[in-house]
């Protein structure tokens, strides 16, 4: 059998590597990049004395021009074993890759996108109690909000599983899983504390919009700050726009938002007008114009920006 996993899903990876792996007798893992031709067709065609089922995986051949372009020759006749190629980010438009989706079985391992949250929370009780921890929903989402993260080529916002099985992992001790153990093995993401210093603004609460800068800026980067700052604005339109009769599930699907974070910013579209949000808008464009033109302190340029949104709610 040849297998194509895809995707940079690390853990979702490694559950399909030890999937096809688990009845193996003999596993042997290769560096793409640094194999020959002659090596790979030994490696794929050789026949063992003492193994009845062998597994070879191959990362990132791809990485090899000129030998990825020669894979469909070289793998004319079924290999001897069990090959499984792993390209976390394959070139789509390539003839192997094409090929392989018709000669081989494609495992997708592709991060859960923010929009998700719903399936990645049903995914994390499940897996919670596989490892022996009962979450209730609410912790469930709450943890699935915390593993949120950048992704590393789009920027867009995924939600990180490994980071999810490594906090289910250390609270495998506990008889009853508390608010204040999540705490203590999942801290809250960038996303999330963006989310709390929007909503902190749009309160009308300075006092917490300053406490929370205070507190990014020991540990956040002030640019990606802005960003988000920008893109849950965006996100803040989209459900504004969409109207009452449109569902958050509907709006998540279309923005790419996390339907959580678009719930609790539900309790802001009474008091929007189209107008007030044009000017937050313009006033987190000022900020990131006086960041890239001036020599300003980029958390003081925030600071002020999110100020005026607090005072011109502050009731």
């Amino acid at each position: 059998m040849i297998y194509l996993i895809t995707g940079e899903n690390q853990f979702r990876v490694d559950e399909a590597l030890a999937d096809k792996t688990s009845k193996a007798d003999e596993v042997e893992r290769l560096d793409g990049a640094a194999l020959t031709r002659e090596a790979l067709s030994t490696a794929l065609f050789s026949v063992s004395l003492f193994a009845t089922q062998r597994v070879v995986i191959i990362d990132e051949l791809s990485k090899q021009k000129s030998l990825w372009e020669a894979l469909p020759e070289i793998i004319s006749d079924v290999p001897s074993v069990d090959v499984i190629f792993h390209e976390p980010r394959p070139d789509k438009r390539l003839k192997t890759y094409k090929w392989l989706t018709k000669a081989a079985t494609v495992i997708d391992c592709s991060h859960l996108l923010a929009s998700d949250a719903h399936a990645a929370e049903k995914w994390l009780v499940g897996y919670a109690k596989e490892q022996g921890v009962e979450l209730a929903s609410a912790q469930a989402r709450d943890m699935v909000a915390r593993a949120q993260r950048a992704d590393a080529n789009s920027s867009k916002p995924i939600i990180d599983q490994q980071l999810l099985a490594m906090a289910v992992s250390q609270l495998r001790s506990a008889d009853n899983v508390t608010d204040d153990m999540i705490d203590a093995v999942l801290v809250p993401s960038v996303y999330e504390n963006v989310f709390t210093l929007l909503g902190a603004a749009l309160d009308g609460r300075s006092d917490g919009a300053a406490r929370q800068i205070a507190h990014m800026r020991q540990t956040e980067e002030p640019h990606m700050v802005l960003g988000l700052l920008a893109s849950q604005l965006t996100q803040l339109a989209a459900l504004f726009l969409a109207g009452p009769d449109e569902s958050i599930e509907a709006v998540a699907k279309a923005s790419g938002a996390h339907p959580y974070a678009l719930r609790s910013m539900q309790k802001y579209n009474s008091r929007l007008t189209a107008d007030t949000l044009s000017r937050y808008v313009e006033l987190i464009i000022a900020a990131d114009a006086q960041i890239k033109t001036s020599s300003v302190d980029p958390w003081t340029a925030l600071d002020v920006a999110l100020m005026k949104i607090a005072l011109e709610n502050h009731r």
